[in-house]
């Protein structure tokens, strides 16, 4: 049991960038429940060109000979199943490549998303959150016959269930996951001591603080005030940034002393700055 993957884990890539990711990996129950959405779809727009075929000629003519042949043979022999076998056969193939042009056309135009992928909150990425590639939508999708084998998508199911980031045999082939995409929520807003005294920075100086270093001196307080205890590990750290931040304005080193107070002036004065 310990083998088999949590299906709310949240999988942690890295970007290009060095930014850090986290994919939260969806489970089989989403991902049936978005299917049979998608699946009704599949099969209403299925019984539409049927209709329309039917009610052209002659194909209409020849559709009416085939299953009035067909229903002929099944009274008359004695394995009906087999006299209708062509018939299930055809209908099989049909579902195949309705699912196919379906999720095909869908997950190409929206960068993974069908409408029961939409509904439930889901969406198709590649392994290490890139979006999707042509290549990767038609390898995936043209494996779901593989999938639905022995039938009801059990193969699909099992694999999915068995592998490490819920991934059927076509997410394995064309290297993608379907993640959940829960609401973002916004950063907790961050106040500042009312009594802070700026920093005399030129612009020069706060030039050299990009969006990169101010967001980590965000992230950094905001991760101090909600921990429940400092400890050794978070104020060596703390210091660490201190002291590489007064190093690159080229202050005094005295002013990365309590360490915390620095960051808080120097967003306080970046802050300013900017809006004047």
């Amino acid at each position: 049991m310990d083998s088999l993957p949590a299906f709310d884990q949240v999988v942690t890539v890295r970007s290009a960038e060095g930014v850090e990711l986290e994919l939260p990996i969806a489970g089989p129950a989403p991902r049936m429940a978005a299917y049979m959405i998608d699946l009704v779809l599949v099969l209403g727009f299925l019984l539409v060109l049927v209709i329309l075929l039917a009610l052209a000629q002659p194909i209409g003519a020849w559709l009416g000979e085939q299953f009035a042949g067909l229903r002929g043979n099944a009274l008359q022999d004695e394995d009906s199943a087999l006299a209708l076998a062509p018939l299930l056969v055809a209908l099989t193939v049909a579902l195949y490549f309705g699912e196919f042009v379906y999720f095909t056309a869908w997950e190409l135009a929206t960068r993974g998303l069908t409408p029961g992928k939409y509904l439930l909150g889901l969406r198709v990425v590649g392994s290490t959150g890139q979006p999707l590639d042509s290549k990767s939508v038609i390898l995936r999708n043209a494996l779901r016959v593989v999938d639905i084998l022995p039938s009801g998508y059990t193969l699909g199911l099992v694999t999915m269930i068995g592998s490490r980031h819920g991934q059927r045999l076509g997410d394995h082939a064309a290297g993608t996951i379907v993640i959940r995409t829960d609401k973002i929520h916004a950063p907790a807003s961050l106040s500042l001591p009312p009594d802070l005294e700026p920093l005399a920075l030129s612009r020069e100086q706060l030039s050299r603080l990009g969006e990169r270093e101010l967001t980590l001196i965000r992230s950094t307080l905001r991760r101090l005030h909600g921990a429940e205890a400092a400890n050794a590990q978070t104020d060596a750290l703390l210091k660490q940034i201190a002291n590489v931040l007064a190093e690159r304005l080229g202050i005094d080193p005295s002013e990365a002393h309590p360490p915390e107070r620095l960051l808080q002036r120097v967003l306080a004065t970046a802050q300013r700055k900017f809006k004047a």
